[in-house]
């Protein structure tokens, strides 16, 4: 397939002109500067050959490969690694569970080898080229599925391969915590989600045992949920929003917020 092409600004302001908008300099400078990382991520996907190795095991219902089995795993996350320095990606995150992956906070979790995921990082490394800024994190999950030990053990196994960082997932107390900080020797992620395995530490517990980041996936996204869910109840049963007004955000607030002066 042909290359994308951006368009000029001439061309944009023509196309917005049509649609009934007045597109100021500002606006065009904008969506050139925010298109132009996806166009350029297109054309590289483009540009990659079409006899791509064929994967050996299929995903196929109600069977899922071990790592073992399909030899180019590594392959792939190279290729995928290979072009994001190219553009404003700051770093990836690999996780050490099989393809089937489930929460981290969830039991019955299926890990692939530690030699599986080495080499998974390890074309990762090669993959982020001479980048040095780009970060490898490496996601463990087997604390809660082969212990403490075990958890820390594949961890030291991935920094050795060349992981900036280490996700640790699924931990249940800040001595773990502790623990994993002073073994691995490199940045530490906590991963502090709502009604898991992990309690809800505070950041200070947290950095006194040597974490360094902490992640807070879903507690916007719960609490959207749950808002959500008492509007469109209103909605449905009076019919109107009237009633839950003072509970959203005001078109005066969002655009204060923003920066957008419209």
């Amino acid at each position: 397939m042909a290359s994308v092409k951006m368009p000029t600004p001439a061309e944009l302001k023509q196309v917005g002109s049509e649609l009934g908008m007045n597109l100021s300099d500002q606006d065009v400078a904008f969506f050139l500067e925010t298109m132009g990382g996806n166009v350029a991520a297109y054309n590289l996907l483009e540009s990659l050959p079409d006899n791509l190795p064929v994967v050996k095991y299929p995903r196929t219902p109600g069977y899922r490969p071990e790592g073992e089995e399909n030899k180019y795993n590594a392959w792939y996350v190279k290729t995928t690694i290979k072009g994001a320095p190219n553009g404003k990606l700051a770093g990836i995150h690999i996780e050490d569970q099989v393809d089937a992956k489930k929460c981290g906070h969830l039991k019955g979790k299926k890990l692939v080898s530690e030699k599986e995921m080495v080499k998974r990082i390890e074309a990762a490394v090669r993959g982020k080229r001479a980048d040095r800024n780009f970060v490898i994190m490496a996601r463990t999950d087997a604390v809660a599925s082969e212990g403490l030990e075990r958890g820390i053990e594949r961890a030291r196994r991935y920094r050795d391969a060349g992981a900036d960082m280490i996700f640790a997932e699924a931990v249940t107390s800040l001595d773990e915590y502790r623990a994993f900080a002073r073994a691995v020797g490199v940045p530490v992620l906590a991963n502090i989600t709502e009604f898991g395995r992990t309690p809800l530490f505070t950041v200070s517990e947290l950095r006194e045992t040597g974490v360094r980041l902490v992640l807070y996936p879903l507690s916007a996204f719960r609490a959207m949920n749950a808002a959500a869910l008492k509007v469109f109840g209103e909605i449905r049963s009076r019919g109107t929003q009237k009633k839950v007004l003072g509970s959203m955000q005001t078109r005066a607030e969002l655009y204060e917020f923003l920066g957008y002066r419209g």
